[in-house]
């Protein structure tokens, strides 16, 4: 039996439940005020039974369509249809806007299935989505079988005809909140819950986390929260927000310990209300291999203690969004990544006006990205001074296990003040292509990343000697 997906699009609710015809499946629509779905007569009698009362065909539990899709109108991305078939099993479509695609792979007629599948595109009117979704006698409940089958929940910001939850103008009295509520009412349904991938609006009262997250009990996802393995959220709270209450990604990095068995969280928009307000685990205690934090601004002492409750940390992205303090020191979060050397291998640090240092008995690092302002003392750029040569040389900061290097730097002809720059007078990086060979024998490709063209040419043939590939790559930055 397979597990499904769910993926859900935010639209305005306006269309009533329509079914999506075909000329060779047979078709059942849903009775909203029966509670039932209507066969066609065209359905094969082991799927349906005819009711002669009611003069139409009726489809029995064992055979009925189950959709999970959260959309309405021309602007639906994905909808999502599901067939059970008698005993047999569960059949998984999803239908995009150019047709159905089977994306487990399987095709439409299978020996040991009925020949003929149902499939249902289900459109909701606000009332309608309301009784349907948050009802367990018309939704995912209707089957306790079929809701341990749904593994994995993803819901979109916008659709590609640009209908978007940031385009909710009378945003508390508007559709959004009804559409956390009954997003968060599907999710509540499955007790087997793998993979939640989520985009919210927080302001107010308006939340989507709101349905999971408590104060007290921390995660309210009912019997799920001992397999959630992997957690993304992505959030978006605005700056007007009046709530006195701690943000919604400190309570989720609060209740951690609700989660067991996660391996992958990734948060992007975390904010720290108050400094010193993120009560966190005792270290070693969380078993997260990947951590990723993205355009957040959180303090550094609570990222610092977020790294050092993991207990083996793999992989670590943390870019910064804003970050007021600039005397800050960077040196507790290089400590806390440090008791994860002998397991970290990618590490991703993107805070440009700090310069963050690497640490060579990192033995298991892989892949670095950091700023350039790291391998310089007093803030400077590689490209500020491009005739001097470092002490120490880049080379001796850098772990053997290193294979790949991205360099982030400011540099940018407002930077520099209009000079032309070219990383071909860069001789610390001269240093690094001949020290390749015999200080990093693993390393195999370098990139600077730079808001404007840098000439390379002679320096990319030299690091090619030494078995390197050295490309630059333009970023706009801002």
């Amino acid at each position: 039996m397979k597990a499904f997906t769910i993926v859900v699009s935010f639209i305005s609710f306006a269309a009533a439940v329509v079914a999506a015809p075909s000329p060779q499946v047979p078709i059942c629509t849903f009775d909203p005020v029966k509670g039932e779905y209507i066969c066609s007569k065209d359905v094969a009698p082991q799927l349906c039974k005819f009711d002669p009362v009611k003069g139409e065909y009726v489809c029995p539990p064992t055979a009925t369509v189950e959709s999970a899709t959260l959309a309405s109108g021309d602007a639906t991305i994905v909808d999502l249809a599901v067939s059970k078939c008698g005993q047999e099993g569960l059949r998984k479509c999803t239908r995009e806007r150019q047709g159905s695609v089977c994306e487990d792979g399987y095709p439409l007629k299978e020996k040991g299935y009925l020949d003929d599948y149902l499939e249902l595109q289900r459109r909701f009117s606000t009332l309608t989505s309301a009784q349907t979704l948050t009802s367990s006698n018309h939704t995912l409940g209707q089957s306790r079988h079929l809701s341990e089958l749904l593994h994995y929940f993803e819901n979109r910001l916008a659709d590609y005809k640009g209908s978007s939850l940031q385009g909710d103008e009378v945003f508390q009295r508007g559709p959004v909140a009804t559409y956390f509520q009954l997003l968060a009412g599907l999710i509540l349904l499955a007790p087997n819950v793998e993979h939640i991938c989520l985009v919210s609006l927080e302001h107010d009262d308006v939340s989507l986390w709101t349905h999971f997250l408590d104060m007290s009990q921390g995660f309210t996802i009912r019997n799920s929260t001992s397999k959630l393995r992997h957690l993304l959220a992505q959030i978006h709270a605005h700056g007007w927000s009046t709530s006195p209450d701690i943000s919604v990604s400190e309570r989720l990095i609060q209740h951690l310990r609700s989660f067991p068995v996660l391996q992958d969280l990734r948060i992007s928009g975390a904010i720290t209300h108050r400094p010193g307000t993120l009560p966190l685990v005792s270290s070693k205690t969380l078993n997260l291999c990947r951590l990723d934090l993205i355009e957040n601004s959180l303090d550094i002492d609570d990222v610092a203690d977020l790294v050092l409750a993991c207990k083996g940390l793999r992989h670590f992205t943390c870019k910064w969004a804003l970050y007021n303090d600039v005397y800050v020191d960077p040196s507790i979060l290089q400590d806390a990544l440090l008791a994860h050397a002998d397991t970290l291998e990618t590490l991703s640090i993107d805070w440009r006006e700090v310069g963050f240092s690497l640490r060579r008995d990192a033995n298991a690092l892989r892949s670095v990205k950091i700023s350039d302002l790291g391998f310089l003392s007093a803030g400077r750029s590689l490209l500020d001074l491009q005739g001097e040569v470092l002490d120490p040389p880049i080379s001796s900061l850098l772990p053997e296990s290193l294979q790949q290097m991205t360099i982030l730097t400011e540099a940018s002809e407002e930077f520099f003040y209009g000079r032309v720059l070219d990383l071909d007078e860069a001789v610390c990086l001269w240093q690094l292509a001949r020290d390749c060979k015999a200080s990093l024998p693993a390393f195999k490709t370098l990139c600077v990343r730079a808001a404007c063209e840098l000439p390379v040419l002679t320096l990319a043939h030299a690091f090619e000697q030494a078995g390197v590939r050295l490309h630059v790559q333009k970023e706009t930055l801002g």
